[in-house]
């Protein structure tokens, strides 16, 4: 595990614990995480820097074109969610969890292949990050469905977190997680 990833691990375990004595959400019934923190380190995948394929590079930036828009800081739950959305060979992932540069932040980006493609963040040449990262960056997520992407933004009008859905009572922690298949409910 490389030092980015254990820093981050080391952040997530500790807030876990924390949150474990602290948490409203543990003392909630019916929910199967006590915290985002512990669904954090129950069910969050560490990513690999990698370089994209010439075919991957050239789906993510049609999609990219796909857009409409240019992806604007602090908007990574809307850049991202967006960007899985507009691939039209479904093969780019909207994924969700920690994401560390200079701390662990509550983060949101995309995978094509299981490699980052982070459209908020940027590398330090000033470039989207797409597949490599540098070796002070760490990525910790969950993929969600497109399908979740869309039923949420429909449900809320909005976009926002998938993970961290105070409007609709944290329906992520509810169960244990199966991939965001049946956590959202498409009805409005």
């Amino acid at each position: 595990m490389r030092q980015a990833d254990k820093e981050l691990k080391h952040y997530l375990t500790s807030f876990s614990k924390m949150m474990d004595r602290s948490s409203a959400m543990s003392r909630k019934n019916g929910y199967h995480y006590r915290s985002l923190y512990h669904f954090a380190v129950e069910e969050m995948q560490y990513y690999k820097s990698s370089h994209l394929t010439t075919q991957e590079r050239a789906i993510v930036m049609r999609a990219i074109k796909n857009l409409g828009f240019t992806p604007q800081v602090k908007q990574c739950f809307y850049n991202s969610q967006m960007l899985s959305l507009n691939d039209d060979t479904e093969t780019i992932k909207y994924v969700e969890g920690y994401g560390k540069h200079l701390i662990p932040t509550l983060h949101g980006w995309c995978e094509i292949n299981g490699k980052v493609i982070d459209l908020t963040w940027k590398d330090e040449d000033g470039k989207h990050i797409l597949g490599h990262f540098d070796e002070e960056r760490a990525y910790a997520g969950v993929k969600f469905p497109t399908e979740y992407c869309a039923a949420s933004m429909l449900k809320n009008g909005f976009c926002t977190t998938l993970i961290e859905d105070y409007a609709n009572d944290f329906p992520v922690m509810k169960n244990k997680w199966n991939g965001g298949a049946s956590v959202i409910n498409l009805k409005h």
